[in-house]
């Protein structure tokens, strides 16, 4: 019976090798058509394994506190301190910026430029919150003393947006993991950076996208690896972090005086 059925399909196409080369033919282009639309896309969450219970829980939380890809931009000085207007605008134009770039969580932006950050007074009305540096930078030396006086009082700013020495300052940002470009993310901050750094301003930024970008930009194609990329300090630039037993929320890498000191719940494993 199947010997039968093939001899007949066999002899419709030589019967009819006209019609069939045809549809065959318009089948192919149609494909090879799509295949201009095709798009190279890798969700961070994917690669982890789904079963486990530490990444359950990750998955549960990461839309309140964040996913694996936060971003810390750190703007320092060379001579001085940061507190001028000049360098107050560039983290301005930093912070404004972020929000324009494809998948960023603009809620989870924060800067000393950004809404969120308050300085709390105590009036006689009660108590009131105003914005440390938003929506304009201090205009005059009066303005600047207050900005100051805001950042040096709070614990919760100084040392951690600011450093202590005055001469750095950081930024942070978060990314929707399913609307995540690698290699957008990394020519947008390189541009970014570009537009900021002169002669006495330095531009760093530490991420697992930005470096996953920067491997797809230059080798054309999107290497899976585990880094964390920080350009501020070149030994220590491509840092492996593997993935241990623990998977956390989010991985932190903050840099200050003496070079780099990275936070994360991640399970790190030499």
């Amino acid at each position: 019976m199947t010997d039968l059925l093939m001899k007949r399909l066999a002899d419709f196409i030589i019967k009819r090798r006209l019609l069939v080369l045809t549809i065959i033919a318009l089948i192919t282009t149609f494909f090879a058509y799509q295949c201009i639309h095709l798009t190279l896309v890798t969700n961070f969450n994917d690669l982890l394994p789904q079963t486990h219970p530490y990444v359950k829980i990750h998955n549960k939380f990461r839309e309140t506190f964040g996913g694996a890809n936060f971003l810390v931009i750190m703007v320092s000085v060379k001579e001085g301190d940061i507190f001028n207007q000049k360098t107050l605008e560039k983290v301005r134009y930093i912070t404004n910026e972020l929000e324009g770039i494809p998948g960023i969580d603009r809620y989870k932006i924060l800067s000393i430029a950004s809404r969120k950050l308050k300085n709390p007074k105590i009036t006689s009305w009660g108590l009131e919150a105003v914005p440390l540096m938003w929506p304009e930078v201090p205009k005059n030396d009066q303005e600047m003393e207050i900005l100051k006086d805001a950042i040096y009082s709070n614990e919760a700013y100084y040392g951690f947006y600011v450093s202590l020495d005055s001469k750095k300052c950081l930024i942070f940002a978060d990314f929707f993991e399913e609307e995540l470009n690698y290699n957008i993310v990394y020519r947008e901050l390189e541009r970014i950076r570009s537009k900021t750094e002169d002669e006495n301003t330095i531009v760093r930024r530490t991420s697992y996208a930005p470096w996953s970008g920067s491997k797809y930009d230059q080798d054309g194609e999107l290497y899976h690896g585990w880094y964390c990329h920080c350009d501020s300090h070149p030994p220590l630039s491509g840092l492996p972090l593997h993935l241990g037993n623990v998977f956390g929320p989010f991985l932190w890498c903050g840099f200050w005086n003496m070079g780099i000191r990275i936070y994360g719940t991640y399970g790190l494993q030499s």
